[in-house]
């Protein structure tokens, strides 16, 4: 079975993270049988020096299809512009690759011209929808014409949480499956014992991810206590200006910048906790990441994370609320020993890892639901 993952983005040079979900996804379905493609359409900033046009390249056994576009200033210009990108790479790729048994896309814009692919070969299409685009008020009629056209011709639509899926359901009639992101089988716990005590954040270092309020929150808690840390991983427009606060402040705060994914787990398991306060989030692959790897977690009630945050593996709090952060940072601090690692781990590997997720996609690769 040929499948063709149809995704916008990608791990890159630029984002070593980016699409990180789509791609572990890929190789998933690779070890159970499928031939994986990915047609990657490329819309990064024209900053991100990159090569134009199209080339093909493989990365971690898997074949990428790299469409590689230059944006323009006016939103309905680069959504048109996306678009014709879209058709060019399917039929391009079909020209020169034959036509696949299932095309999988991942976001509903990816899944504009599987209608028509359907209708002209007989390809069967799933969409696995994340965006966070669906959570806004205002969707323009050009999106919300996509999001129906997509939706209402695909074999299947999916949704990575159950709050996703309310969201979706305003926009088709249309069953929808739940299945989340997958896990992937680097992250679990190792028991070892851990030195003073590390609260982590991964993630865009930009205002959506609550990252000002966790440094404020953590000049507060670290005024008490001495022995804390706060790491941050990643990226973002904000990075510079929290760099000098924690500089101005004295505080205990390393900026790890972005690293690769194969890093990841080390620093995860270094760590006593995770503290990730999204405004807004349709699952968030960082807060399992971070279960798998033993630690408990500090979310806010944003969407995905209250699908998977309970007493027993973490505190849920309120989005912007410096008070509940600080409030739930100490609680972990001075009760981190009645979190058992062992446990958090293995319950969530048994939800998200590769057995429960990659069963569930290939029933519907199999028509069997």
């Amino acid at each position: 079975m040929r499948v063709v993952f149809v995704t916008n983005v990608y791990p890159n040079d630029f984002g070593i993270a980016d699409g990180i979900f789509v791609h572990e996804q890929a190789k998933m379905m690779q070890e159970k049988g499928c031939e994986v493609d990915v047609l990657y359409i490329d819309l990064r900033s024209a900053r991100k020096k990159r090569r134009w046009g199209k080339s093909q390249e493989e990365y971690e056994g898997i074949n990428i299809f790299h469409y590689s576009i230059l944006l323009g200033p006016i939103p309905i210009l680069m959504d048109i512009l996306y678009l014709i990108v879209q058709k060019w790479a399917l039929y391009d790729y079909i020209k020169r690759n034959g036509i696949p048994d299932i095309i999988h896309a991942h976001f509903y814009i990816n899944a504009y011209f599987s209608n028509e692919l359907k209708k002209e070969y007989g390809i069967r299409y799933l969409i696995t929808e994340h965006s966070s685009e669906l959570y806004q008020q205002k969707i323009s009629m050009l999106h919300r014409y996509i999001i129906k056209k997509a939706y209402d011709n695909a074999d299947y639509v999916i949704a990575v949480s159950e709050a996703l899926k309310k969201r979706m359901e305003r926009y088709t009639e249309r069953d929808i499956v739940t299945i989340p992101n997958m896990l992937s089988d680097k992250f679990y716990y190792d028991g070892n014992n851990k030195k003073g005590f590390h609260f982590l954040f991964v993630g865009h270092v930009i205002e959506s991810k609550g990252v000002r309020i966790l440094l404020e929150a953590f000049n507060e808690l670290q005024q008490s206590l001495k022995d804390v840390s706060l790491t941050i991983v990643g990226e973002g427009a904000l990075k510079k200006e929290l760099m000098e606060y924690a500089k101005s402040r004295h505080l205990d705060v390393i900026f790890m910048g972005e690293i690769a994914h194969e890093y990841l787990p080390d620093v995860y398991r270094k760590s006593h906790c995770f503290v990730l306060p999204s405004k807004m989030e349709t699952f968030g692959i960082s807060y399992i990441e971070a279960l798998a790897s033993g630690i408990p977690v500090i979310a806010t009630r944003c969407g995905g994370p209250e699908e998977f945050i309970n007493t027993e593996n973490g505190i849920l709090i309120s989005v912007d609320s410096k008070k509940e952060l600080y409030e739930a940072m100490k609680k972990i601090y001075d009760n981190i020993i009645g979190y058992s690692g062992k446990e958090i781990s293995e319950n969530t590997i048994k939800k998200y890892g590769k057995a429960a997720v990659g069963e569930a996609l290939m029933k519907l690769y199999l028509g069997d639901i």
